[in-house]
């Protein structure tokens, strides 16, 4: 990190997706998966709990210590800040990749040798400090309406999901399930190393980003209580306020984590009480009200194999959160995981 330089930029006009992208992945690395799993289905354990005070607290660290007039910026418009040196870091799926390429001419390259000496890389990525042994998934989903043209809608949906469809979608946005891909697939160094990482990555370190594996009305209350939070910064308030602040934000988690609790339930109540599919829970996590007989969670689609179980999908595969690194600032990021994150400082 170069002196000057801003360390994190956390846009706020995405509604609150920015904020919850990044507050589940200091979750992630506070907490560990199996506690992570237990947020995603609503539970309130005391070891929970007491992470999720631990991540407020690391939250408000890093929005400490934002880009200024990030508040009106999407994260569209974070990523130039990134590749020309203003800022650090940006924490966000590796969508950002292929918007990078697409739109900005800019390719995203893995942090690590040989990339991490080249000279003429403005745009790398690496795991989120404390994340690294795990894959953090969101997947895309052909919606297909019922009506005259469903029949179309379902081929198409096929095409998609089958390797031929993925050798065209997935070579500019995200990574295949597909395990026969060559070096030349992806059209980024970047996806070709998370699509490695994909692969090596037992599947009980796999989690679900938050807003993709929660039910969408606690996900929505959520974002807005982070981004009411993230803006009490921007105001440079004082030490109390940022108590009340961070007492309002755990009061309106612990009401996020009920309403998901009584989703759950009222989900499991017609078989579908866990994410996965029959049989295969996703990530290897069973919530205390689910077994794998008496639940079921399907899909319709076409088979096909990842890692050797069989499974019905439509979609582009799996996506993972990185960190956006500005290349001046992989030392400022090694020492950042070596030594942990400072307390916050007011």
């Amino acid at each position: 990190m170069k002196s000057g330089q801003t360390a994190w930029v956390i846009p706020g006009a995405d509604g609150g997706f920015d904020q919850i992208v990044l507050w589940g992945d200091i979750l992630l690395a506070v907490a560990g998966n199996q506690l992570y799993d237990e947020f995603t289905y609503g539970l309130m354990s005391p070891a929970l709990m007491n992470d999720i005070n631990i991540t407020n607290n690391y939250f408000s660290v890093f929005e400490n210590d934002s880009y200024s007039g990030e508040q009106s910026l999407t994260w569209t418009q974070g990523i130039p800040l990134v590749t020309q040196g203003k800022v650090a870091f940006q924490d966000n799926g590796n969508w950002e990749t292929n918007y990078a390429y697409d739109y900005l001419n800019v390719t995203n390259y893995p942090a690590i040798d040989p990339y991490t000496s080249w000279k003429n890389i403005t745009l790398m990525s690496n795991s989120f400090p404390g994340t690294g042994k795990y894959f953090e998934m969101i997947s895309d989903s052909v919606a297909v309406p019922t009506g005259k043209s469903q029949i179309n809608g379902l081929a198409f949906a096929k095409y998609f999901a089958s390797f031929a469809g993925q050798k065209i979608f997935t070579k500019w946005k995200a990574v295949t399930f597909y395990d026969n891909i060559t070096t030349n697939y992806f059209n980024t160094p970047a996806q070709w190393y998370s699509y490695q990482q994909a692969k090596k990555t037992p599947s009980n370190d796999w989690v679900y980003q938050l807003q993709a594996g929660m039910f969408d009305g606690p996900t929505a209350t959520f974002e807005s209580a982070l981004t009411a939070f993230s803006e009490s910064f921007s105001s440079g308030g004082s030490n109390s306020n940022y108590l009340s602040a961070s007492f309002t934000l755990y009061k309106a988690i612990k009401g996020v984590l009920s309403t998901t609790y009584t989703d759950w339930q009222a989900a499991n109540s017609l078989g579908l009480g866990y994410l996965g599919y029959a049989g295969h829970p996703f990530g290897g996590y069973l919530p205390p009200w689910a077994n794998t007989t008496a639940n079921r969670t399907v899909s319709t689609g076409i088979s096909s194999t990842i890692s050797n179980i069989q499974s019905d999908i439509h979609g582009t595969g799996s996506q993972v959160e990185y960190i956006y690194v500005s290349p001046f600032s992989i030392s400022y990021l090694e020492n950042m995981v070596a030594n942990g994150i400072s307390g916050i400082k007011r």
